[in-house]
Protein backbone atom coordinates (compact mmCIF):
# COMPACT_ATOMS: atom_id res chain seq x y z
CA UNK A 1 0.00 0.00 0.00
CA UNK A 2 1.02 3.57 -0.57
CA UNK A 3 0.94 4.36 3.16
CA UNK A 4 3.14 1.44 4.19
CA UNK A 5 6.17 2.56 6.20
CA UNK A 6 7.60 -0.89 6.96
CA UNK A 7 7.00 -4.60 6.43
CA UNK A 8 7.76 -6.92 9.35
CA UNK A 9 7.51 -10.58 8.41
CA UNK A 10 8.63 -14.01 9.57
CA UNK A 11 7.72 -17.65 9.41
CA UNK A 12 4.89 -18.23 11.93
CA UNK A 13 5.96 -18.58 15.58
CA UNK A 14 9.22 -16.69 14.97
CA UNK A 15 8.45 -13.68 17.17
CA UNK A 16 6.54 -11.76 14.53
CA UNK A 17 3.99 -10.59 17.13
CA UNK A 18 6.65 -9.51 19.61
CA UNK A 19 8.77 -7.82 16.93
CA UNK A 20 5.74 -5.98 15.57
CA UNK A 21 4.67 -4.92 19.06
CA UNK A 22 8.21 -3.73 19.93
CA UNK A 23 8.18 -1.61 16.77
CA UNK A 24 4.74 -0.16 17.60
CA UNK A 25 5.72 0.65 21.20
CA UNK A 26 8.95 2.29 20.01
CA UNK A 27 7.16 4.22 17.24
CA UNK A 28 3.70 5.15 18.57
CA UNK A 29 3.30 7.82 15.89
CA UNK A 30 3.19 5.15 13.18
CA UNK A 31 -0.29 3.67 12.81
CA UNK A 32 -1.12 0.00 12.44
CA UNK A 33 -2.30 0.70 8.88
CA UNK A 34 1.24 1.81 7.98
CA UNK A 35 2.80 -1.51 9.00
CA UNK A 36 2.39 -4.74 7.03
CA UNK A 37 2.87 -7.73 9.30
CA UNK A 38 1.69 -11.23 10.17
CA UNK A 39 0.89 -12.38 6.66
CA UNK A 40 3.75 -14.89 6.91
CA UNK A 41 3.90 -14.56 3.15
CA UNK A 42 7.02 -14.08 1.12
CA UNK A 43 4.89 -12.18 -1.44
CA UNK A 44 4.65 -9.15 0.84
CA UNK A 45 8.41 -9.14 1.29
CA UNK A 46 8.90 -9.30 -2.48
CA UNK A 47 6.47 -6.43 -3.10
CA UNK A 48 8.14 -4.30 -0.42
CA UNK A 49 11.55 -4.87 -1.98
CA UNK A 50 10.18 -4.05 -5.43
CA UNK A 51 8.59 -0.82 -4.14
CA UNK A 52 11.55 0.22 -1.93
CA UNK A 53 9.65 -0.17 1.34
CA UNK A 54 11.77 -1.05 4.40
CA UNK A 55 11.61 -4.75 5.30
CA UNK A 56 12.49 -6.43 8.58
CA UNK A 57 12.56 -10.23 8.38
CA UNK A 58 12.83 -12.24 11.58
CA UNK A 59 14.57 -15.61 11.45
CA UNK A 60 14.18 -18.33 14.06
CA UNK A 61 16.07 -21.61 14.00
CA UNK A 62 13.92 -24.01 11.96
CA UNK A 63 13.72 -26.70 14.66
CA UNK A 64 12.38 -24.19 17.17
CA UNK A 65 10.02 -22.50 14.72
CA UNK A 66 8.61 -25.81 13.47
CA UNK A 67 8.20 -27.25 16.98
CA UNK A 68 6.46 -24.07 18.14
CA UNK A 69 4.10 -24.23 15.14
CA UNK A 70 3.28 -27.85 15.88
CA UNK A 71 2.41 -26.96 19.48
CA UNK A 72 0.27 -24.01 18.39
CA UNK A 73 -1.56 -26.13 15.81
CA UNK A 74 -2.09 -28.98 18.27
CA UNK A 75 -0.61 -31.39 15.73
CA UNK A 76 2.70 -32.97 16.68
CA UNK A 77 2.66 -35.63 13.98
CA UNK A 78 5.62 -36.39 11.74
CA UNK A 79 3.47 -35.39 8.76
CA UNK A 80 2.96 -31.91 10.23
CA UNK A 81 6.70 -31.64 10.86
CA UNK A 82 7.37 -32.39 7.18
CA UNK A 83 4.74 -29.89 5.99
CA UNK A 84 6.10 -27.12 8.19
CA UNK A 85 9.71 -27.83 7.20
CA UNK A 86 8.70 -27.41 3.55
CA UNK A 87 6.87 -24.15 4.30
CA UNK A 88 9.87 -22.86 6.26
CA UNK A 89 12.17 -23.56 3.31
CA UNK A 90 9.73 -21.92 0.88
CA UNK A 91 9.67 -18.76 2.98
CA UNK A 92 13.40 -18.39 3.63
CA UNK A 93 14.88 -19.60 0.31
CA UNK A 94 13.95 -16.32 -1.36
CA UNK A 95 15.21 -14.38 1.67
CA UNK A 96 18.56 -16.18 1.46
CA UNK A 97 18.97 -15.20 -2.20
CA UNK A 98 17.94 -11.58 -1.54
CA UNK A 99 19.33 -11.00 1.92
CA UNK A 100 20.93 -7.66 0.98
CA UNK A 101 17.49 -6.24 0.16
CA UNK A 102 16.09 -6.67 3.69
CA UNK A 103 17.21 -6.33 7.28
CA UNK A 104 17.47 -9.69 8.99
CA UNK A 105 16.94 -10.07 12.72
CA UNK A 106 17.46 -13.28 14.62
CA UNK A 107 14.69 -14.45 16.94
CA UNK A 108 17.10 -14.05 19.85
CA UNK A 109 17.73 -10.40 18.99
CA UNK A 110 14.00 -9.74 19.11
CA UNK A 111 13.35 -11.66 22.32
CA UNK A 112 16.48 -10.76 24.27
CA UNK A 113 16.64 -6.99 24.06
CA UNK A 114 18.50 -5.97 20.91
CA UNK A 115 15.67 -4.05 19.27
CA UNK A 116 17.56 -0.75 19.37
CA UNK A 117 20.34 -2.23 17.21
CA UNK A 118 17.77 -3.76 14.88
CA UNK A 119 16.11 -0.35 14.48
CA UNK A 120 19.50 1.23 13.83
CA UNK A 121 20.20 -1.32 11.08
CA UNK A 122 16.80 -0.63 9.46
CA UNK A 123 17.48 3.13 9.58
CA UNK A 124 20.97 2.71 8.13
CA UNK A 125 19.86 0.45 5.28
CA UNK A 126 16.69 2.27 4.29
CA UNK A 127 17.40 5.88 5.29
CA UNK A 128 14.49 5.89 7.72
CA UNK A 129 14.24 7.64 11.08
CA UNK A 130 12.50 5.04 13.22
CA UNK A 131 12.96 5.63 16.94
CA UNK A 132 16.11 4.27 18.58
CA UNK A 133 15.85 6.33 21.77
CA UNK A 134 14.15 3.96 24.19
CA UNK A 135 14.93 1.75 27.15
CA UNK A 136 15.09 -1.87 25.94
CA UNK A 137 13.68 -3.33 29.17
CA UNK A 138 10.77 -0.89 29.32
CA UNK A 139 10.03 -1.45 25.65
CA UNK A 140 9.96 -5.23 26.11
CA UNK A 141 7.70 -4.98 29.16
CA UNK A 142 5.32 -2.65 27.31
CA UNK A 143 5.22 -5.01 24.34
CA UNK A 144 4.66 -8.13 26.48
CA UNK A 145 1.97 -6.35 28.50
CA UNK A 146 0.13 -5.31 25.38
CA UNK A 147 0.26 -8.84 23.97
CA UNK A 148 -0.96 -10.37 27.25
CA UNK A 149 -3.85 -7.89 27.51
CA UNK A 150 -4.99 -7.89 23.89
CA UNK A 151 -4.25 -11.29 22.42
CA UNK A 152 -7.35 -13.43 21.78
CA UNK A 153 -5.40 -16.38 23.27
CA UNK A 154 -4.49 -14.51 26.47
CA UNK A 155 -6.05 -17.19 28.69
CA UNK A 156 -3.96 -19.98 27.17
CA UNK A 157 -0.22 -19.63 27.87
CA UNK A 158 0.64 -22.21 25.24
CA UNK A 159 -0.89 -19.99 22.55
CA UNK A 160 0.50 -16.60 23.57
CA UNK A 161 3.01 -15.27 21.03
CA UNK A 162 5.62 -14.62 23.71
CA UNK A 163 7.94 -17.07 25.49
CA UNK A 164 6.16 -19.01 28.24
CA UNK A 165 7.24 -21.75 30.61
CA UNK A 166 4.28 -23.95 29.64
CA UNK A 167 5.77 -24.69 26.20
CA UNK A 168 9.21 -25.75 27.43
CA UNK A 169 8.09 -29.33 28.16
CA UNK A 170 6.58 -29.69 24.68
CA UNK A 171 9.73 -28.31 23.07
CA UNK A 172 11.92 -30.76 24.91
CA UNK A 173 9.85 -33.68 23.59
CA UNK A 174 9.43 -32.39 20.04
CA UNK A 175 12.83 -30.97 19.19
CA UNK A 176 14.67 -34.31 18.66
CA UNK A 177 11.88 -35.58 16.38
CA UNK A 178 11.70 -32.35 14.41
CA UNK A 179 15.47 -32.16 14.07
CA UNK A 180 15.72 -35.70 12.73
CA UNK A 181 13.20 -34.98 9.96
CA UNK A 182 14.95 -34.84 6.58
CA UNK A 183 13.02 -31.73 5.53
CA UNK A 184 14.12 -29.92 8.66
CA UNK A 185 17.73 -30.75 7.87
CA UNK A 186 17.29 -29.05 4.48
CA UNK A 187 15.87 -25.99 6.27
CA UNK A 188 18.83 -25.95 8.67
CA UNK A 189 21.21 -26.06 5.71
CA UNK A 190 19.68 -22.90 4.16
Amino acid sequence: RERTKIVIEAFPRSSNSFGYRLFRCANPDISDEEIVHHTHSISNVKYAVKWDIPVLVIIRHPVDAIASNMIAKGDTSDAMSRILACKYRDFYEWIEKNRDEVVLARFEEITQGDFKRISERVNAQFGTCFNTDFDEMELAEDAKGHIKRNNPNRNDDSMLPIPTDSRKIHYKELKPRVESEAGTQKAIDL
